[in-house]
C-alpha cells in the first residue's frame, strides 16, 4: 500500500492522483519550454518521485506531504508560466527554489505563514517576475532565506523587510 501524500492544493492521496491532474491543478500547464525534459518525467501518481519535488512528514500531522519544490536551473519558460495558482496552493511547502527559469508576473499575494505555514525558503532569483516589491513576503514569518534578485521588480524596498528574521536576504531593485 502506498503512503498517503497530502498535496497542499487539494490534499490528494498519492495513490489516487494522476500526474496530469497534479500538473494541471498546480498551474504548471504554462511550461512551454522544458529544455531538460523534467516535466515529461512527472509520471505516475506519487509526486514524491517526480524530479524537483521532495516529500517529508509533516511535524504536526504525521502524514507525508510535498515539502520542497526545487526547480533551480531547469530553464522552464512559457508565456503563461507564473507562480500564482501554484506556489500559493502548496500549503505544506517548506522550500521553494526556482532560480534561473523564466517565471513571469507578480509573486502570489498570499504566501504568508497563515496560508503556507512551513515556508522557510523562497528563491525566485533569475526569473522575469515584475511589479513592485512582493509585499506578500513580509507576512511569511518563518522565512530564513529569501532571494528575489535579478527579476524585473521595481520601486522602493519597504522598510519592513529589515524586520524579517532572515539568515540570508538577497534583493536587487531598479
Amino acid at each position: 500500500m502506498q503512503p498517503m501524500v497530502t498535496l497542499g492544493f487539494n490534499h490528494f492521496k498519492s495513490n489516487e492522483t494522476h500526474s496530469s491532474e497534479i500538473v494541471e491543478k498546480s498551474g504548471f500547464v504554462g511550461i512551454g519550454v522544458d529544455p531538460l525534459g523534467i516535466a515529461k518525467k512527472w509520471e505516475g501518481s506519487d509526486v514524491c518521485n517526480y524530479p524537483g519535488f521532495k516529500c517529508a512528514t509533516l511535524p504536526d500531522q504525521k502524514v507525508t506531504a510535498l515539502a520542497a519544490a526545487d526547480f533551480n536551473g531547469y530553464g522552464f519558460s512559457g508565456p503563461d508560466l507564473q507562480l500564482t495558482d501554484f506556489l500559493d496552493k502548496l500549503f505544506d511547502l517548506c522550500i521553494y527554489h526556482a532560480n534561473s527559469n523564466n517565471f513571469r508576473g507578480p509573486v502570489p499575494l498570499d504566501i504568508s505563514t497563515s496560508r503556507i505555514r512551513y515556508l522557510s525558503e523562497l528563491d525566485i532569483s533569475n526569473n522575469n517576475h515584475s511589479g513592485g516589491f512582493p509585499r506578500s513576503v513580509l507576512q511569511a514569518t518563518n522565512f530564513t532565506f529569501l532571494d528575489i534578485r535579478f527579476n524585473s521588480f521595481s520601486g522602493p524596498v519597504p522598510a519592513e523587510v529589515f524586520n524579517l528574521h532572515l539568515d540570508v536576504l538577497f534583493s536587487l531593485f531598479k
